[in-house]
């Protein structure tokens, strides 16, 4: 009766059985719509097997006989649209191990990490891995015959990465590329880094901090040692310019040094912490592109000499 996918069991999530149990017994006309949700998890992970992909379209298809059988039936409670109900339930629970499978991996699958053996698409950049202050670091570098640009964005995306809300950190160390402006107002540059979420395209969400500015005996340009920007529609200059002090604010950096970022992203919402503090530095509750997902990079502009030894992605549940 059913396709040799059934036989490929898969140890038990009970947390997940009791709730999409619970969930049956309430409301019989959404198991469909839970195992086409499993499904899709399943496939956006990029975990599934072809055995799990014929589980759900099996299961697709005993739904269908089950409302045939239910519009036939004199009334919700006949006999046979019971019995095929019951059924289903433990069809349905025989499916689980593969809603476990998909949480197991999920573990490993949404936490990507950089290092040496990590797949990168670059942007306007090139990548070195050297030793840097006591550390083995990626190295982010401008592509030859653009060591002097001034409006290029350098990033190194996370070709595995498909990031909608949870928590990105990073350690970065950014400091400014010899041969550029070294004034203190905004045609100078500071050592810009930081990281992009939701990248698709030519767009994203970015948080980078100035660490020039934060040691700058100037009190505005200390409260711009941290912000925030969407690419392409809201730079930098236009946040500021229409939302004065609202996507940027001070905290205390050095130019150069190993500089932990927390990223914490829920929706429309994000907030950053820097160096381990319990309270974020900047916090954001408009994200400009809205609700979404994408890939994660390191983001530095071109000015920046950039490093950074570990990045780690973890999704949200």
């Amino acid at each position: 009766m059913f396709s040799s996918a059934w036989s490929e069991r898969r140890p038990h999530n009970f947390g997940a059985t009791a709730r999409i149990y619970k969930t049956v017994q309430m409301f019989p006309t959404s198991i469909f719509y839970a195992i086409e949700k499993i499904d899709h998890e399943q496939k956006r992970r990029q975990n599934v097997g072809v055995a799990d992909c014929a589980l759900a379209e099996e299961i697709g298809k005993l739904w269908s006989r089950r409302v045939t059988l239910a519009q036939d039936s004199p009334t919700s409670g006949h006999p046979m649209n019971q019995a095929v109900t019951q059924l289903f339930l433990l069809v349905l629970l025989w499916l689980l191990p593969a809603v476990s499978l998909g949480q197991e991996t999920q573990s490993s699958a949404s936490k990507v990490r950089l290092g040496p053996t990590t797949k990168l698409d670059l942007i306007n950049a090139d990548i070195k891995w050297v030793k840097y202050h006591g550390r083995h670091a990626l190295h982010v570098v401008p592509l030859t015959g653009h060591e002097h640009a001034v409006e290029e964005d350098m990033l190194a995306v996370l070709s595995e990465s498909d990031f909608e809300d949870g928590t990105i950190e990073v350690d970065v160390a950014g400091s400014r590329w010899q041969g550029y402006s070294t004034v203190e107002d905004d045609h100078g540059f500071k050592g810009f880094i930081g990281v992009s979420f939701r990248v698709q395209d030519k767009k994203g969400e970015t948080f980078f901090v100035r660490p020039i500015n934060a040691r700058l005996d100037n009190q505005l340009f200390g409260n711009r040692s941290t912000q925030y920007e969407s690419i392409p529609d809201f730079s930098w200059k236009r946040l500021r310019e229409e939302s004065p002090e609202v996507y940027e604010s001070y905290v205390d950096l050095q130019s150069g040094a190993w500089t932990k970022l927390r990223i914490e992203v829920s929706g429309m919402k994000a907030r950053m912490y820097v160096n381990g503090a319990a309270q974020p530095c900047l916090i954001v509750n408009d994200l400009k592109h809205g609700y979404g997902h994408g890939k994660v990079a390191l983001w530095a502009h071109v000015s920046t000499d950039g490093y950074s030894p570990i990045l780690k992605v973890e999704l949200a549940p």
